[in-house]
């Protein structure tokens, strides 16, 4: 399916794309790793994510939702494990921000590629590395790192999956988005964009309406399938120790869709 046409005049080579992406890629990693040893400053969110990091390290489940029961809980459940695994736990943080933001990096240069070019991919990654408000999350105890590397390898697979279809890319998609719910609510926002997307190209594009039909539409209802798959055992089991956020219902996410 159409997405955008690629401008083969701006082709690099290969080798050439991998080279600078991987300096671009280091470049990030070192204004990141400069940031977190310049400023070692969080806010109240972050000292909660610490704390319960390690009240999830020692096993005190209930005690670790009870200090924010209505939000998603894998960021804080990641520090705990890093925390058991010998980090402090601010540093646990830390880390799994870091290495999210780097893949973030790589998720801009992904999408950019498969709308337009190497050259705009390359600039989307090297924007995505120097970029403060990037480089900022990827330092800090905060979940918004970890969930948007997920959400955005979860556009890229749908976004490729809706070019050239694809089993595999649709369910990867839904496996990302539903880690990106667990992390934060917005997750939920690729559930309305895509079915917004399949929407503008039926109406669009009249010679791509029987594909839509007979693949995209059957790849969007898989990946919703393994969203659920991702989302609900996880939601369920900490339901039990008095978590009550439910992705479904979440009334953040319905204000920001009324825009309320």
């Amino acid at each position: 399916m159409i997405s955008g046409e690629k401008n083969k005049g701006a082709e690099l080579n290969r080798k050439k794309v991998i080279q600078i992406l991987l300096l671009i890629l280091l470049l990030g990693f070192s204004l990141r790793l400069a940031r977190c040893y310049l400023v070692d400053n969080f806010d109240e969110d972050g000292v909660s994510y610490i704390r319960m990091g390690q009240y999830f390290a020692q096993g005190e489940i209930k005690k670790a939702i009870e200090i924010r029961p209505e939000i998603p809980l894998l960021y804080t459940y990641l520090v705990g494990v890093g925390t058991e695994a010998g980090f402090s736990a601010e540093y646990s943080g830390k880390y799994i921000n870091f290495i999210a933001g780097l893949f973030i990096i790589l998720a801009l240069f992904l999408i950019a590629r498969n709308v337009f070019n190497d050259k705009i991919a390359l600039t989307a990654a090297f924007l995505g590395a120097v970029h403060p408000d990037f480089i900022e999350e990827s330092t800090g105890i905060m979940r918004e790192s970890l969930a948007l590397c997920f959400m955005m390898f979860g556009l890229y697979f749908a976004m490729s999956a809706i070019k050239k279809f694809s089993w595999i890319k649709w369910s990867v998609a839904g496996l990302f988005t539903g880690l990106c719910a667990l992390t934060r609510p917005e997750g939920m926002e690729l559930l309305l964009v895509i079915p917004v997307w399949l929407v503008i190209s039926f109406i669009f594009y009249s010679e791509e309406r029987k594909d839509i039909l007979l693949k995209a539409l059957p790849g969007f209802i898989l990946f919703i399938i393994f969203f659920f798959i991702v989302v609900f055992p996880v939601q369920i089991y900490f339901q039990k120790y008095g978590s009550i956020y439910n992705v479904l219902i979440d009334t953040k996410m319905l204000r920001i869709y009324l825009g309320v």
